[in-house]
Parts: structure tokens; sequence; C-alpha cells
């Protein structure tokens, strides 16, 4: 278990004008989980080399008090050091290995990334926050400065979670959340520490015209969140639309767009639409034609068909003859009326004329269990919409609406290299029932 810590300032005469050393960690408002360890340097011809002979390691309530000597070293001109050694209290022992990354030049000195690794035979909580206090001279250890991370720039982390599918009769529902990035590197949701108050909110929704439908402000609280809802109705016809936030903060501002899809005016009604909505696997797809965030599942869900933004598996030739993603769906609505046709539809090419032909073959499963399968052979570099209709034996295999899933596998079937290699490209994947 890991207990990262965001920065560390190493002063200027560290490990050259004093004989002894001090590194101090801790959450500044708890001090749940912290470090106080002492240690010098020693002669040695390659890097630098530290022992540690003096410190505590706090847990929560329990303390850990250093045992023998750690050693440690700063190799690379100090771009990196490390100090490693064990801690008891009691009859409990702890395993320590404290590593520091330089990430920049500050005014003080270097700035570091602090990583905390414990290991225990027994199992240690920790929370994955804390407060930087300093690392100095031990003589200079008053002069600190209480603040370390003031002089670096605000960086603005704007989280965000919304409805992204619903029905017409229906609310979009909204959170937003800010924090200092440098306090939540990970853009965790929940991470105590670095929660931004009073960032000013915008959320508006727009046609893909750009014409404002609805518009609304706030500021965040103590803790860090905007939250909202506004209703759809007769505004918001079935189609695509465009949410557009902004948080702005002291002279930063971040700005975030999302995509709504409206279905039918009645949630109620016996139709139900499945989108993408999980990548179980992906193999070597991208997403750099489209939302650029790694995942393929969110470029693929709109409601109507847009092939604006689209995924493509790797160039397919000599010796990488296919690519696979799978994908879950899942409707917004539940209730399946199972009598109905099931209608499943997507859009595929490869990516450009010539080269090698490029097949795919569609699999729809219910869990593990293989419901239909169809092949296209010979694509072309035109987006084509494909729609399938499953037949009443294939209908009646599914047992379980929640679990379905589709697996698109992109290969070549005439396979050269270099130049002749193509791409499969998929813009579009929907499911009616």
């Amino acid at each position: 278990m890991a207990l990262i810590l965001p920065v560390v300032v190493i002063g200027n005469s560290l490990l050259v004008e004093s004989d002894r050393y001090v590194l101090i960690l801790g959450d500044e408002h708890k001090f749940q989980n912290d470090a106080y360890i002492e240690f010098y340097q020693i002669d040695s011809k390659e890097n630098r080399q530290v022992i540690i002979d003096k410190g505590t390691i706090s847990i929560g309530n329990e303390e850990y008090e250093i045992i023998e000597d750690w050693k440690g070293s700063f190799l690379n001109d100090d771009k990196l050091f490390f100090m490693a050694g064990s801690a008891e209290s009691f009859d409990k022992k702890i395993d320590v290995l404290i590593i520091g990354k330089f990430l920049e030049k500050a005014v003080d000195g270097n700035l570091y990334d602090i990583t905390v690794h414990i290991h225990s035979d027994q199992t240690v909580e920790f929370q994955t926050e804390g407060q930087i206090i300093g690392i100095s001279p031990k003589e200079n250890l008053q002069k600190i400065p209480p603040e370390i991370k003031s002089e670096k720039p605000l960086n603005i982390l704007f989280l965000i979670n919304d409805s992204h599918h619903r029905f017409q009769d229906e609310e979009y529902v909204f959170t937003t959340k800010v924090y200092d990035k440098n306090q939540n590197p990970l853009g965790e949701w929940n991470v105590k520490g670095g929660e931004i108050k009073d960032a000013y909110i915008t959320v508006q929704a727009m046609d893909l015209d750009g014409n404002a439908l609805r518009e609304i402000h706030g500021n965040t609280n103590d803790a860090g969140w905007f939250e909202g809802k506004f209703p759809l109705g007769e505004t918001f016809p079935r189609g695509e639309y465009l949410i557009r936030y902004t948080a702005k903060y002291q002279n930063v501002t971040v700005e975030n767009n999302k995509s709504l899809y409206v279905f039918e005016f009645d949630r109620n009604s016996s139709t139900r639409h499945f989108t993408p909505t999980l990548d179980i696997t992906k193999g070597h797809w991208n997403d750099n034609k489209g939302n650029q965030n790694g995942l393929m599942y969110d470029d693929l869900d709109e409601y109507p068909r847009d092939d604006t933004y689209y995924v493509h598996s790797r160039g397919l030739g000599t010796n990488q003859v296919e690519d696979t993603l799978h994908l879950k769906i899942s409707n917004y609505a539940g209730g399946v009326t199972a009598d109905h046709q099931h209608i499943i539809s997507y859009t595929i090419r490869k990516d450009s004329p010539g080269g090698n032909e490029i097949k795919f073959t569609v699999t729809l499963f219910d869990g593990t269990s293989e419901i239909a399968q169809w092949t296209h052979l010979n694509i072309d570099e035109n987006f084509k919409e494909i729609t399938n209709i499953l037949t009443v034996e294939q209908k009646n295999g599914i047992s379980d609406y929640t679990n379905l899933s589709l697996k698109f596998v992109a290969e070549c079937s005439v396979c050269g290299g270099g130049n002749d290699k193509r791409e499969g490209q998929i813009s579009w994947v929907h499911m009616v029932v």
C-alpha cells in the first residue's frame, strides 16, 4: 500500500553545509499519517549515500520507531532519492520505502514528488492525502515556509458527473467538483484536501447550432461541490445536445464539454435503446479521432447516429492481422419487452481505399453465451450502417438484458505489410428492442 504525498522542497544546503538533516511528511490538518526522520551523509565514491538513524512513522494512532539504521541514496545529481528501513511499535513491525522524484527547481531548492510505501504483516490503512511540511538541514528546521506549495501556479481539476442519456420527460442531473489538481493528481472524486470553495460554475445546455436552451450558475460549497438539474421536456426533442461546463477561480478558467442524448418523450414507452456503456476489452483500438480520453464506448453511443467521432483499430497487415473491441451495451430505462423486434445497428469502414482487404466479425453476447454473429467481408472506405434483426430463436436465447455485449473483430483477409496496412473503424453502435 502506498501513501502518495504531493511535493517536498529540499533546501539548497542539503548534503552540503550541515551534518544532519530532517525529513518531515504529514497531514497538515489531522496528522493521522506522518513521518519524521533524521539522516546524515556518509562518504561514498558514487552518488550521495545517507544513513537514517532516528525517527518515527505514525499511522493513525500508532507510532513506529525506526529500528537499526536505514540506508538511502541521492542519485543522478539529486534527481531521485530513496530511503528504506524498518520501524516497530511493540510487537508490530513495518517496512518503509520512501521515494522522491525531482520535479523542478524552486526558490529554496528542488521540488520533489514523494511516495511512501508501507509493508506489514498486518493490515494498515492509509489516507492518500498529505501536506509536505518540509525537508531541510536540522538547524534550519524553523525556517521552513508554512505553505511550500504556494509558489506553484494554481492548476484546477474540474470533475463532472452527468446524465449523458435521458428521456424527454426526465430531468438532466449533474454534479461537479473543483480541486487544486496539485493535491489531487489522480483526479479522484472523494479525496480530502485541495477542494476549492467559491469557484464560479456555469452550465449551459445548447443545441448543435450553438443556441442556448438552459443555463445555470452557482458557486462551489466548502467541499468544492456544485450540483443541479433542469427539466428537458419539449425544449429538448429527441437528438443530441451539448452541455458546456465552465469553472472560474481567481484568474483560472477551465471548460469542459459533454454530450447529452435525448430519447423518446415517454420513458415508459415499450421501446428500449441500448448504447455502449463500457469497454470490456479494447485491444489496440484508439479514440484519437474521437473524445481522446482513452475510452472507446463514449465515441459510439450517440443517438441519432453521428459519424463525426469514431474509433479505429491498429493498422492491419502482416504480423498484425486482427484487433478486437468488446463493448458492454445497456439501456437506461429498464423493463425490456422481449417479444419486440431486436434490432442491432452499427457503422463500419476501413480508413482508405485499396490496400489490404478488411473484414469485420460482430458477435452479440449475453454474458459468455453467444447469441448471434455477423461477418462483413471486404468493407470499403465509406461508413456503412448495417442493421441486423435477431431471429425468434436468437431473442429467446437472451436471459439477462443487463448483461449484453457486442464484440467487434477487425481483421485483414488479404494481409500485406507497409503501405498496404489498413485500419478498421467504427462510428456508431446501437440496439433497439
